[in-house]
């Protein structure tokens, strides 16, 4: 039983880097809800198929329900034998079916694992530790590339007792333990892992460590070598730490009462980063819950696909049209977790013009400290996502962009070459020049039918066919944020018409959650800002947003100089087009080639009371009003078309 200078001595040795991990069969039961070795090798017995001769199927289900070792495995012989030895196309296809499709819906563990940054090694034949840290599984059959393990020239992992894919590495009956036996390079090498590192037992218990292989390995250690001072450890439950039959070379360290605090416990026992404090890191678990995205299906796909694919991907768009919401829903998705476990991240740079801010960011989120230059927080990022992949919502990067878009380009390429992070750019404005990235540029708005599957999805007492539902779903224009706000004032009343009076009455000045400090997340106005104040925003930009805020339904392609006069001097074709360009950018206009310079409902209703139209330019449009309702001889005049297309969205 191991006291707390045990416990120092085991933190000692991972921050020093000594530490190989050996994980067994617990960890793959905690993580995936694995078989243990006798309900496996029941399971083999089970997969054989049925034969005019059974007495050896009773037989050998007897054995199992011995207590002696030698039985069971002599169960398992008989058993890889009938699915045709290692070399028949049975006995893999059980493999993969028991080990090989396991599900990894618990990833705390492993990933908690991985956050030691040791080498790691497993007894366990399934890929789960492979899959959450995109390493390569190694076994004894190579042991060059186990030797690059143990030298920590790799970060794969070490299949002591074979990989499931790999049925000859195997190590599952009697006659595996004796081929492994007999086999000294990897003998050598487990002497040489047990001589020179200190071990750390996860998920094994006192007979897991007394196999016909790594139970010897520890005998010879003791035999041999326990005088030099050394040892060994394996994490126990509390109620564990006296229980016989443990190896006298391993002490015991428990992690608490119950299996569930090990991943907590494995975080406490993490190593600094690049000589700073480690805290754990935050998980996007920890800061926003699952969104239950509503529509936009191609558009998360699009971005799970790339996390997944390690391509980085970027998702523009107008002041709350739902733009992070997607990268959180991408973050939700299932294969997300699989792979990333809870190393999926959220990391706002809102406000933030230095790339630099954006790798402290990460790191922090990553749980590192390190010194504050480029070099060292990509050094440790890196070391960091190497151990386990990681998943990262870079979150409102325009303001980086707009400051230095080449700089933060150099930035991104530096971390698209991190080996395990993959990344997703939020931002309202693109990022132009970039090659291989995956794009959703102008996120549209949700249609009718989405609108109301979020609104009623919030609202859960309004019925969807609620009369007044449909004229409010209208005046909101598919924006997900005000769609989103409205939703949760409806305070679970049973019809939407007191909320549909209120938008009548207040407009943009209900599009806020009541009682919470002002955000962009909870406030269309505080959102709106951002945009307003961006360093692209020209003079002749805010004159024509006034105009569309005054404009119910916007201008023609190219109209302001109509609704503005000829007598300002000001306005040219020229200008009002480069005007227009910088509101697309900002993606408060949609793309060019649309037939009108139009602002979604909510947004132009928020403008109105950031940026209301004044004098002289109010006078200006109202006079070119009155003058296209004055104009001679309508029905005749050759432009009566162009009257209209100007003057009846507006009526």
């Amino acid at each position: 039983m191991a006291g707390t200078s045990d416990l120092d001595a085991l933190k000692t040795a991972i921050q020093q880097k000594d530490v190989l991990v050996i994980c067994g069969a617990g960890v793959s039961r905690a993580a995936a809800g694995a078989l243990g070795w006798k309900d496996l090798i029941k399971n083999a017995i089970d997969a054989v198929p049925q034969q005019p001769d059974e007495d050896w199927r009773q037989r050998c289900l007897s054995n199992l329900e011995a207590s002696e070792v030698d039985l069971w495995l002599s169960a398992a012989d008989i058993a890889q034998k009938k699915l045709g030895g290692f070399d028949g196309l049975g006995y893999r296809a059980w493999l993969k079916k028991s080990v090989g499709n396991l599900p990894g819906g618990k990833p705390e563990l492993l990933n908690a694992i991985h956050a030691l940054k040791c080498p790691i090694s497993t007894t366990n034949y399934d890929d789960l530790l492979c899959k959450t840290s995109g390493a390569q599984p190694k076994t004894w059959l190579n042991p060059s590339a186990v030797a690059e393990i143990l030298k920590s020239e790799t970060a794969h992992i070490w299949h002591i007792h074979g990989y499931w894919d790999e049925p000859k590495s195997v190590i599952f009956s009697q006659n595996d333990y004796s081929r492994v036996g007999a086999n000294k390079k990897a003998q050598f090498l487990q002497q040489v892992a047990a001589f020179n590192r200190t071990l750390l037992f996860v998920g094994s218990s006192a007979d897991g460590l007394a196999d016909e292989n790594v139970g010897k390995l520890l005998d010879w250690f003791g035999d041999w070598w326990t005088g030099l001072g050394g040892s060994h450890f394996a994490l126990v439950k509390n109620s564990d730490l006296d229980a016989p039959g443990w190896p006298g070379s391993v002490k015991r360290i428990g992690y608490g009462a119950d299996h569930k605090e090990l991943p907590a416990f494995l975080l406490t026992l993490a190593p600094t980063a690049l000589g700073g404090n480690t805290a754990q890191f935050r998980s996007i678990t920890s800061i926003i819950g699952d969104p239950h995205q509503v529509g936009r299906v191609e558009e998360v796909r699009l971005v799970v696909d790339a996390a997944l694919q390690r391509q980085p991907c970027i998702i523009t768009g107008a002041p709350g049209m739902g733009k992070s919401t997607v990268a959180f829903a991408a973050a939700y998705a299932p294969e997300v977790v699989s792979r990333f476990g809870a190393k999926r991240l959220l990391v706002s740079v809102e406000a933030k013009t230095d790339p630099l801010d954006l790798l402290i960011a990460l790191a922090a989120q990553l749980g590192l400290q390190c010194e504050p230059t480029h070099i060292n927080t990509l050094a440790a990022i890196r070391y960091d996502c190497e151990i386990a992949s990681a998943f990262a919502i870079l979150d409102n990067l325009e303001e980086m962009i707009e400051a230095s878009d080449a700089e933060t380009k150099r930035v991104f390429g530096l971390l698209r070459d991190v080996p395990g992070l993959s990344f997703v750019v939020t931002s309202r404005e693109p990022l132009t020049g970039v090659m291989g990235w995956r794009k959703i540029d102008d996120l549209a708005a949700l249609t009718l039918d989405e609108a109301q599957e979020l609104f009623c999805g919030i609202a859960t007492s309004v019925k969807p066919d609620d009369p007044d539902l449909l004229p409010l779903l209208r005046a909101l224009d598919g924006h997900a944020l005000s769609l989103t706000l409205m939703a949760g004032q409806v305070d679970g009343g049973l019809h939407v018409k007191p909320m549909l009076e209120r938008w009548q009455r207040e407009k943009a000045q209900v599009l806020r959650e009541p009682g919470a400090k002002e955000g962009r997340l909870n406030s269309v106005r505080v959102s709106l800002r951002l945009s307003l104040a961006s360093r692209l925003m020209t003079p002749m930009a805010n004159r024509l947003l006034a105009v569309l805020g005054f404009l119910p339904d916007g201008l023609p392609e190219g109209g302001l100089k109509a609704f503005l006069g000829r007598e300002d001097r000001q306005i040219t074709t020229e200008k009002s087009d480069k005007a227009a360009a910088v509101l697309r950018q900002l993606r408060l206009l949609p793309p060019r080639g649309d037939k009108r310079l139009k602002l979604l409902n909510p947004l132009r209703e928020a403008l109105v009371l950031e940026k209301p139209l004044r004098e002289p330019d109010l006078g200006r449009v109202i006079d070119a009003g009155l003058k296209l309702l004055t104009r001679m001889e309508p029905f005749v005049s050759e432009k009566w078309s162009e009257t209209l297309e100007l003057l009846l969205p507006q009526s």
